[in-house]
């Protein structure tokens, strides 16, 4: 090994158990301890972890180690760290593309929580651009840090053997894009909710009762009326709450962490919507009411044995905390309602139904507030909206972490649930790292010596099996018949004491035995049935629905199980679903997220029982290596094939180790031989056969190495190539621009023309129609001495009349529709600038276009002083025309509407002095276009005020050159 880290490692055992050429058990344990007091607490088994629990922090972690193992391109020549398994992860989900998981196995107290956590930082880590660029760990990275230790404190509890043992099982995954850490989710499974109200001697409660007791100032235990005596906190051997000075303190600090972690992710200063209090201070008067309602004591009725409440005034301390009234809880435990003879009845409960009730109540408040939190933490670690859209796929890292194996004195409901789903786990890793590999090489014809691994799929028949497992019995016999226990226990008897090797019964203490891989644990039947039967939340959640407390309504069910709860919530019928049902469907769901995805294995090993650092026992240890199958994995690691790839998957994958872009590949065999060789793997521990290509586990890191460095070349090739198709893409957009900016300023100088050129225009026309003003107004007028009215002008066709018009705009006529000397330099101009741009003969006056659709289905020009235009079907006879005779092959029942609307048409009339009149003939509007831009048109006022239309049988004057 070299590198920074050379020093610090120094020279050990082994750190590869399968490098061993024959391994045996004691071989095994000697190489661990050796690591082990050497603090070298991890050992690879191939590309398998196996991690020693050191009981104490150790120097083996944070961000120089980290950046040391990110940049370390394969594992086979340093020492093993689960940084190494996190970075393996990180880069397959990236070469790969396939989604990853780390699975976690072990026993109780063997540091599944703590590799947890540690994982996490490192691929937060992993998630920046550069060891030297950005933060030490993503944001996503140290908000799930803080969301899981906040897990811890409502989830974790002392039990003895473990200080911090997880008391529920927990999926994190994380979200990627592009090897960026943008999101995370976890989802928990199985909390033993049973624990809130009673934990076995030498146990606690969960950790957030105790923080919070110790850590409140003074005004926050008189608001929430605390005292120094909680029957839920005291330990049943009679003990204190803390086990002394130390441990409180300890307790004190941890709830100082707990307020930052609530900061940290958002919940502490979280306020609803009635804005009357925070999310953090509500968190801790739920706790603190169920701390209440666990004190609740009842007696019997002398006379009826009907329990009431002996200590009324806890009650009033957690009705007030909870928001709802004193009486209302009381009710809920004393009473219950049935249904008799097809009438609804009330019964009193005695003092075992009301505790049971009062446990139910508290230990479903506590596990919707876990819900609620968990809930809380995944919307705070939801990745980003941008990355959430349905085409933007995500690729995950799961880290599964299942409670461990147990076997305490008392084994009840709690202890099965988790000792099967370890089996279930172990059962998943038995399948990947020995039953596939079996399988796969007997298929291509290898021969491998046969390895007598540990096999756990009896143990899950026995639960399992359709007909006669132990699930289906237990949910058979949990109703509350007097005689549940017993018959349960003789089906165990019939059904499996006579055919399983895993099941046994003992009549005599009404228990039972399974032999589970790793030790045999006996359950108690009576308490383990009692808490597996259903339990009415219906009626729970109806207290909880009136509360004043805006946190309590939060805790709420879906809003269709809360219709369902109106319609019958004065109901005690049970849930249907028992409690091993819910748990055995999570599970369920939990595995399934995990299908198709590429797996780690951490395997974590228990040094002792007694949480001594530094103590190895070895008993302790071989019994976890022989369940666990660790020699048979580092047996079949040596002499088989853990990394088997399909030749199709291989090629797709590794194909840019040993072959250009554009190469055809006609042999798959020979392509997959040139592909290893290129990525200088030696001859031999490989094989190429018929379906798949057989590695050994540090080949798959030699090729992932190769297969960087040539995509670093494609990337490199792709660079270039994009940055030419970009220059070319500049380029051509340039010159558009360019031509764009010349076809603007064109545009531009031709407005600027044309606006001084009517500018011009304009002040020619204002100069003449002062002189012909003041002509008139002062008796110029070649000799006759009066003044020239409209009248006169028009009296030489009296056709032709302005009758209906009055006031100014006759005034204004005046001004602009008088007569032009055919000589006048603006005539000539007008004339001239009108016949060169539309190809005119000066003595043509007119071009008539007949448009439908805003296409020209027919023109001509009209030289005559008159033209009569109507949607007949006469031809143009230069007098007169009709529309309908312009032929269209896609004139449609709209356009032969619109001719017919036209009717008898209009006059067009021309003056000897240029002007152009306009009758209507028709009954309906006629639209004179342009009167909303008498800029570029040359209209009379009337048409402009009129916007336009012509009102029979008034003329108007159109234009006037």
């Amino acid at each position: 090994m070299s590198g920074p880290m050379a020093a610090q490692w120094g020279q050990q055992p082994t750190g590869n158990l399968s490098t061993l050429v024959d391994p045996n058990l004691s071989e095994v344990i000697g190489i661990l301890h050796q690591r082990y007091q050497a603090q070298h607490i991890y050992t690879n088994i191939g590309d398998i972890l196996l991690s020693v629990n050191p009981q104490q922090t150790i120097p083996l972690y944070g961000s120089r180690v980290g950046d040391f193992y990110r940049d370390v391109p394969s594992a086979v020549s340093q020492q093993p760290h689960i940084f190494m398994t996190a970075c393996r992860a990180h880069r397959n989900l990236q070469i790969h593309n396939r989604d990853q998981a780390i699975l976690l196995s072990g026993e109780n107290g063997s540091g599944k929580t703590e590799a947890v956590k540690i994982l996490v930082s490192q691929f937060g880590r992993l998630s920046t651009v550069t060891p030297h660029q950005g933060p030490p760990q993503s944001d996503v990275a140290s908000l799930l840090n803080a969301a899981m230790s906040l897990l811890e404190e409502f989830g974790n509890a002392d039990v003895g053997i473990n200080r911090n043992s997880s008391r529920h099982g927990k999926l994190v995954d994380l979200a990627w894009d592009d090897g960026k850490l943008v999101g995370a989710e976890i989802m928990v499974w199985g909390l033993e909710k049973n624990r809130v109200m009673f934990s076995e001697p030498g146990e606690k409660n969960f950790h957030v009762f105790y923080r919070m007791l110790v850590g409140f100032d003074q005004e926050m235990l008189t608001r929430h009326k605390h005292h120094q005596s909680y029957r839920i906190l005291e330990p049943s051997d009679g003990g204190q709450i803390y086990r002394d000075v130390s441990d409180a303190e300890e307790n004190k600090a941890h709830y100082t962490y707990l307020r930052e972690y609530l900061n940290t992710l958002g919940i502490e200063h979280q306020t609803f919507r009635s804005g009357r209090q925070t999310a953090g201070n509500a968190i801790f008067e739920v706790l603190s009411a169920l701390l209440h309602l666990g004190n609740i004591h009842f007696a019997p009725d002398p006379e009826s044995d009907a329990a009431f409440v002996a200590n009324q005034t806890e009650v009033e301390a957690a009705a007030d905390l909870l928001g709802v009234q004193a009486q209302d809880i009381s009710g809920l435990f004393l009473t219950r309602f049935g249904y008799s003879g097809g009438q609804r009845m009330m019964y009193r409960r005695d003092t075992s139904g009301a505790s049971l009730t009062r446990n139910s109540l508290v230990r479903h408040i506590y596990f919707q507030l876990f819900e609620w939190v968990v809930k809380m933490i995944n919307n705070r670690l939801a990745p980003p909206v941008q990355y959430r859209h349905k085409s933007k796929q995500l690729k995950t890292v799961g880290i599964l972490d299942l409670p461990g194996f147990e076997n305490l004195r008392t084994n009840s409901l709690e202890q099965l649930h988790f000792n099967l789903a370890e089996e279930r786990l172990q059962d998943q890793v038995t399948e990947l790292v020995f039953r596939q590999e079996f399988y796969d090489l007997e298929t291509d014809g290898i021969k491998v010596e046969n390895t007598n691994f540990r096999d756990n799929s009896e143990v899950l028949d026995a639960f399992y099996d359709s007909n006669i497992g132990l699930l289906r019995l237990i949910d058979e016999n949990s109703d509350p018949s007097p005689n549940s226990e017993m018959a349960l226990l003789n089906d165990i008897s019939k059904r499996h004491s006579m055919k399983s090797s895993v099941v046994k019964t003992d009549p005599t203490s009404n228990t039972f035995m399974v032999i589970h891989h790793r030790g045999q644990v006996i359950y108690n039947i009576e308490v383990l049935l009692t808490k597996n039967r259903p339990v009415s939340v219906r009626t729970f959640d109806a207290l909880l629905e009136y509360s004043q407390k805006p946190l309590l309504h939060e805790l709420m069910s879906t809003p269709h199980d809360r219709r369902s709860r109106r319609s019958s919530q004065a109901d005690d019928t049970p849930d249907d679903l028992t409690l091993t049902q819910k748990h055995a469907e999570a599970l369920r769901a939990m595995f399934r997220r995990l299908e198709g995805r590429e797996m780690q294995h951490v395997w974590c090993i228990r040094p002792n029982m007694t949480l001594q650092p530094g103590v190895f026992d070895a008993d302790v240890v071989a019994r976890q290596l022989t369940a666990m199958n660790v020699v048979e994995a580092a047996r079949i690691r040596s002499i088989g094939y853990p990394v088997r790839i399909t030749i199709r998957d291989f090629i797709d994958r590794y194909r840019f180790v040993g072959f250009p872009l554009s190469a055809r590949i006609d042999s798959p065999q020979g392509a997959c031989h040139r592909v290893i060789r290129k990525a200088g793997i030696p001859d031999g521990g490989w094989q190429v056969r018929q379906r798949k290509v057989m590695l050994a586990w540090w080949h798959q890191d030699y090729l992932d190495t190769a297969l960087e460095r040539a995509l670093r070349h494609v990337i490199f090739v792709q660079s270039r190539l994009r940055g030419y198709v970009a220059r070319r893409k500049f380029h051509r957009m340039r010159r558009h621009f360019r031509a764009d900016k010349d076809e603007l300023s064109d545009f531009l100088e031709d407005v600027s023309d044309h606006s001084l050129r009517t500018y011009y225009a304009c002040q020619a026309q204002s100069d003449h129609n002062t002189r012909e003003i003041e002509r008139q107004y002062t008796g110029r007028d070649g000799g006759r001495g009066q003044i020239r009215t409209y009248s006169d002008r028009v009296g030489r066709d009296s056709h032709y009349s302005r009758s209906g018009y009055g006031g100014q705009s006759e005034v204004y006529n005046d001004y602009i529709d008088q007569s032009l000397d055919d000589n006048t330099t603006f005539k000539q101009t007008v004339l001239h600038d009108v016949t060169s741009k539309r190809d005119l003969d000066p003595i043509t006056w007119c071009k008539v276009i007949c448009m439908e659709y805003d296409r020209p289905v027919g023109k001509f020009y009209v030289q005559k002083r008159e033209i009569h235009i109507d949607g007949t079907y006469n031809p143009f006879d230069g007098d007169r025309v009709g529309i309908g005779v312009f032929r269209n092959p896609e004139r449609s029942r709209t356009t032969e509407t619109i001719r017919a609307y036209l009717g008898q048409g209009l006059i067009l009339h021309h003056d000897t002095d240029g002007s152009i009149w306009a009758k209507r003939l028709s009954n309906n509007e006629v639209i004179v276009q342009g009167y909303d831009d008498p800029g570029n048109h040359s209209l009379s006022a009337d048409v402009i005020l009129n916007k336009g239309v012509l009102f029979s049988p008034v003329d108007f004057l159109m234009a006037s050159l």
